[in-house]
């Protein structure tokens, strides 16, 4: 993996963005978050909540920034 730092914007992610602020594909991802599904939570639909997004990232060791609006 690259260690480029992620912006995040102070919003919530639809699950199709969530593959590119990882670096991987939809598949993969759902399968690597499977074991932490429970410690996730569930999805507003197909939303992920910016707190859970901060969770995946944590996950996966990427850096990020949050920007302030």
């Amino acid at each position: 993996m690259n260690e480029e730092v992620v912006t995040l914007e102070f919003r919530q992610y639809f699950h199709k963005e969530i593959p590119t602020l990882v670096g991987t594909s939809k598949w993969n991802l759902n399968r690597d978050l499977r074991p932490h599904r429970k410690t996730l939570g569930k999805r507003n639909g197909n939303r992920w909540r910016f707190e859970q997004v901060i969770m995946i990232l944590q996950i996966f060791a990427i850096p990020y920034i949050v920007l302030k609006h």
